[in-house]
């Protein structure tokens, strides 16, 4: 593995929530689960993933391939429910950030491997959340936006060599 991949830990995490939000019932059709940068902001009900910060988490170390490294690691996570008041068909904003929630908080069962890879998930946190109403064109999207820390370790057999 190259150490742009590996080191790529926004994207990894990017990756990891979005298939377990798509493969876990939120109603939302999987092709509006998507990284943020990527979304239509014409469709809906969509959720928008993007990883706002990572960071070292502690001074744990680890020792692999001749060298320590920090394993212990952070992110903050957004994820962001939009739905449409004036839909032809019902879209329910609280059932589906309620599935949200509920995927998230299954860190043992959902964000482990094949999902979570070069990674062990130590906990994930929600952090807050905050409501607002876009009303671009009289649509009246409500968009929930949940944040949550992930702690993870990083495996020493992931590690490349340099």
């Amino acid at each position: 593995m190259s150490l742009a991949t590996f080191w790529n830990e926004e994207g990894n995490w990017v990756s990891a929530v979005v298939s377990v939000l798509a493969g876990g019932g939120t109603g939302v059709p999987t092709a509006n689960i998507l990284p943020a940068q990527s979304v239509s902001y014409y469709s809906s009900p969509r959720i928008e993933v993007e990883v706002e910060e990572v960071a070292r988490a502690s001074e744990q170390m680890a020792y692999t391939n001749g060298q320590w490294y920090y394993s212990h690691r952070s992110a903050t996570v957004r994820v962001d429910v939009t739905t449409n008041r004036t839909a032809p068909v019902a879209q329910n904003h609280g059932t589906i950030r309620g599935r949200v929630r509920y995927l998230m908080s299954r860190e043992a069962q959902s964000f482990v491997s094949p999902v979570v890879t070069n990674y062990v998930t130590l906990d994930i946190e929600e952090t807050g959340s905050g409501v607002t109403v876009r009303d671009p064109e009289g649509d009246r999207e409500d968009t929930t936006s949940l944040r949550f820390r992930i702690e993870y370790g990083v495996l020493p057999t992931a590690v490349p060599t340099l």
